[in-house]
Formats: structure tokens, C-alpha cells, sequence
């Protein structure tokens, strides 16, 4: 999984293009993540959403599935919970739901209520959580996505 985010990012650097650096760095930073490298996954979070212009980038949702901003944010929240910023952590799970309702794409929308209901579990905040998986559960099941309902289960 490094590797290739690696490769992707190496090409992203020669083609110097704002879109594939953005990308470069998203996948950079949850492939770190995922793999331990939790500081400098944020690092690469934090670069990437540097990039991100929502103006020019949200259409991209169509193509990737889901808006790249919102990822962004979703998976930088978590990078910030395991490196001790739950205030920092809970304030990109936020904004990340708050985007991700203003571009209206169901799944930018559970994608964003699958990550921010761990960044509220983390915090305790059961009930939250919970309204947020209840809320994923039934959009999941609006839109037939089997995906997305197990992971609000």
C-alpha cells in the first residue's frame, strides 16, 4: 500500500499538477496512517488539504466517488485523535459532515458519517455516535449500498 502511494505520489510530483498532488498526498497520508505512521500521515493530511479548493475540486466527486476534501478531513481526523488533539480531531469530524451535507453526494456522505462516528466514540459521545450510525444505516438503506450499512452496524 506505500509503495504504490509512493509511486503515485512520485508521478503527481513530475506532472506538478494541483489535482494529482492533492491525491498524492491523501493517499500518502492514509496509507501512513494505516501503517503506523500516524504524525507523518498528517503531515501529508495536512499538505493535501492545503491543495484542496472546494470551488475547483468538489466536482471531482463525481469522478472519485466521493469529494476529496471530505476524505481529507475524515481520515486527518482520526490521525489527530491517535496524536492526542481530540478538540482539532472533533472540529475536522465536523466540518467534514458539515461539507459533506452541503454537496448533497450520499456517498461523500457516508463516508463522512462512517469516519466521524469513531472520532465521537473515541470521545465518548455514545449518543452522538450512535444518531450518526442510525443516520448512515438509513441513507445506506435509501441507496442500496450494502458497504455502507455494515459499516454503520
Amino acid at each position: 500500500m506505500r509503495d504504490l502511494a509512493a509511486q503515485f505520489m512520485a508521478l503527481a510530483e513530475k506532472q506538478r499538477a494541483i489535482v494529482p498532488l492533492m491525491i498524492g498526498h491523501r493517499l500518502m497520508g492514509t496509507s501512513l496512517l494505516f501503517t503506523g505512521d500516524i504524525a507523518e500521515g498528517r503531515t501529508h493530511y495536512d499538505q493535501a488539504i492545503a491543495l484542496y479548493d472546494p470551488a475547483k475540486h468538489r466536482p471531482l466527486a463525481t469522478r472519485f466517488g466521493l469529494d476529496p476534501g471530505v476524505a481529507i478531513l475524515s481520515y486527518r481526523s482520526l490521525a489527530l485523535w491517535l496524536l492526542g488533539y481530540p478538540e482539532a480531531a472533533l472540529r475536522d469530524a465536523d466540518d467534514a459532515l458539515k461539507n459533506a451535507r452541503e454537496i448533497g453526494q450520499a456517498a461523500t456522505l457516508m463516508h463522512a458519517l462512517s469516519l466521524a462516528w469513531w472520532t465521537l466514540g473515541w470521545r465518548r459521545n455514545y449518543a452522538a455516535a450512535n444518531a450518526l450510525a442510525d443516520e448512515l444505516i438509513a441513507l445506506a438503506d435509501e441507496k442500496g449500498a450494502l458497504f455502507w450499512k455494515s459499516a454503520g452496524m
